[in-house]
């Protein structure tokens, strides 16, 4: 994130009150707190999963004999800790 995390999290809860939905606003600490919830093997669950799915055979749909892929490549800071690095 280049600006500041309440900032993101501004716009982001206001890009989702703007298409209809109402969610409460949070601030910058309350997502500090319950970002230090998450799990460290919820990304490694996660990351395998996209691969996985990846990997896997049709189903699928084509689009000019082309199979369409899309991948956020955003990245995350975590803090270091025991658990992280044993992931």
């Amino acid at each position: 994130m280049r600006r500041s995390i309440q900032r993101e999290l501004n716009d982001f809860f206001g890009r989702i009150n703007n298409s209809g939905y109402s969610i409460q606003h949070v601030t910058k600490s309350a997502f500090t707190q319950a970002r230090l919830k998450l799990k460290p093997e919820a990304f490694s669950e996660l990351s395998s999963t996209v691969v996985n799915t990846f990997y896997e055979g049709p189903p699928y749909l084509l689009w000019g004999n082309h199979r369409i892929l899309a991948y956020d490549g955003s990245t995350i800071m975590l803090p270091t800790s025991k658990d992280i690095i044993a992931v």
